[in-house]
């Protein structure tokens, strides 16, 4: 038995899915294409969680600021109970990480109450020397803040 059911006035109807499977099919190379030019990466930024620990309010004595500037060269600020920069110039490698520890490692015994640092750099400034700048000044100050971008 062929045909509409007997009370249906149905009509019978060819459904062209070629054009939206060619649209799929172009949708999905475009994406798979577009997927090689992504780099996933977790930058672990220091975020404070909520507690209901009491908060301390007394301000730390100092600030400490990191920028980064062109040329490899590191600026170190102090500002609060004391007023200082450091002007950190550049190694033979690059970025002169030995020399930052130790003027953090000076601050954090002249202010050991401190152990906050906010890292800044120019927009000329490549990632990777910032990531690296906060592992090696985490070394000294354990918690490094991201500020100026």
């Amino acid at each position: 038995m062929s045909g509409p059911i007997e009370g249906s006035h149905g009509q019978d109807v060819d459904l062209n899915l070629a054009p939206i499977l060619d649209s799929f099919i172009v949708l999905i190379t475009f994406m798979l294409a577009s997927a090689s030019f992504l780099s996933i990466g977790i930058l672990d930024a220091g975020v404070a969680a909520p507690s209901n620990a009491p908060l301390d309010t007394a301000p730390p004595p100092v600030n400490i600021s990191i920028t980064i500037k062109g040329q490899d060269r590191m600026m170190i600020e102090v500002t609060g109970k004391a007023k200082q920069t450091i002007t950190l110039s550049p190694s033979s490698k690059g970025l002169n990480f030995d020399e930052l520890k130790a003027q953090l490692a000076t601050l954090k015994k002249t202010w050991p109450t401190v152990d906050a640092l906010t890292l800044s750099a120019d927009n000329s400034i490549e990632y990777r020397k910032i990531v690296k700048t906060m592992d090696e000044a985490r070394k000294v100050i354990p918690v490094v803040l991201l500020g100026g971008f």
